[in-house]
Formats: C-alpha cells, sequence, structure tokens
C-alpha cells in the first residue's frame, strides 16, 4: 500500500513539475512575442501584434500592446473596438489618454452621440469640457452651454485652443460681457 501511495504522490509531483516547466517555457516564449511585438509597433508595424495575439492573449502585458496597436490606429478603429478596449482595460494609466484622443476625434468628426455617452467631468480634461459645451450650446441646452462657458471663463489660467469656437459662441450669444472679461482678467 505504501509502495503504491508513493508511487502516486511521486508521479503527482513530477507531472507538476513538468506542467511548471511547460509553462515556464511558454511564458519565456510569450516575452520574446512581447518584446518583437512592442518593438515592431514602435516602429509602426502591427504584423507581429498581429501575429501573436493567439498566443499573447493570457499574457499580462498584453493588454498594453494592445493599447498601443489600437492608439495607432484611432481613427481608423471603430467605436465598438475602442469601448471594448475601455471596457475591459479601463484601469490602465493610459486609458484615459486614450479616451481623450478619441473623444478628439469623436468631437472632430460629430459623433456627438458617442461622444455624450463616454464624455465624463471627472476625467478632468478642460478641453473636453469645452467640447461638451459647444456640444449643449449647439443642441437644445443652451442655458447649459452658457452655464458651462462661464464656469470654465472664470480662471486665470491659458485654456486649450478646442475652448476658442465655444467661447466665441458664447460671447456671440452675447454672454460674454464686459464685467466677465475683466473678472478673468484679474484672475490672471
Amino acid at each position: 500500500m505504501r509502495s503504491r501511495l508513493f508511487s502516486f504522490l511521486s508521479c503527482l509531483l513530477l507531472s507538476a513539475t513538468a506542467v511548471q516547466t511547460a509553462h515556464a517555457v511558454d511564458l519565456n516564449q510569450q516575452r520574446k512575442y512581447y518584446d518583437e511585438a512592442k518593438r515592431a509597433l514602435a516602429k509602426g508595424d502591427s504584423g507581429p501584434y498581429q501575429m501573436y495575439a493567439t498566443a499573447l492573449a493570457d499574457y499580462p502585458l498584453e493588454p498594453y500592446l494592445e493599447y498601443d496597436e489600437l492608439t495607432a490606429r484611432l481613427k481608423t478603429a471603430s467605436n465598438p473596438e475602442i469601448e471594448k478596449f475601455l471596457a475591459e482595460h479601463g484601469d490602465l494609466p493610459q486609458a484615459n489618454w486614450m479616451k481623450l484622443r478619441w473623444l478628439r476625434w469623436l468631437a472632430e468628426r460629430g459623433d456627438w452621440q458617442t461622444f455624450v455617452k463616454y464624455y465624463d467631468p471627472k476625467m478632468k480634461f478642460v478641453e473636453l469640457d469645452c467640447l461638451y459645451g459647444q456640444y449643449q450650446l449647439n443642441s437644445n441646452k443652451r442655458a447649459e452651454g452658457f452655464a458651462s462657458a462661464e464656469k470654465l471663463w472664470m480662471t486665470g489660467k491659458t485654456l486649450p485652443a478646442a475652448c476658442d469656437g465655444f467661447f466665441a459662441q458664447w460671447a456671440a450669444a452675447g454672454q460674454l460681457t464686459e464685467q466677465k472679461r475683466w473678472q478673468r482678467a484679474k484672475l490672471a
């Protein structure tokens, strides 16, 4: 009985060691694939990433490759691709930067429905706040747009160029008074 138990435990230990060794080989191979794909993506070549995508699917750093690949083709990527990435990897440090660039692109091409769906003032990008305010002025939310413009206007800091059109619309509507101009000047 003891010899059977010893044999069983020996086999179990050997198989666990073999599995661990096989996994280590896989991990080493994944590292090589990752390094090759990362270098290629930095040069604008997504071929190796596409070729190794399946092999890297469970590699811990794969989302960073996906980020690089998707960011490189942000203007041609579909909204569902970007939405999927943000849903799965929104906790990556770079995710907010991708979201910023994507929201800029959505505003540039006039996809306001998707822009509004993903715009979040908690991101704290004044540029996006101005784009959202511009959306408000161009839709039936003019009062909210005027309030957004006034709130953003009252700073002593230089604002992004994306705010220029928004403030021009606000001023053209007669909302930018001389008093508000002086208030901002005092904040500078």
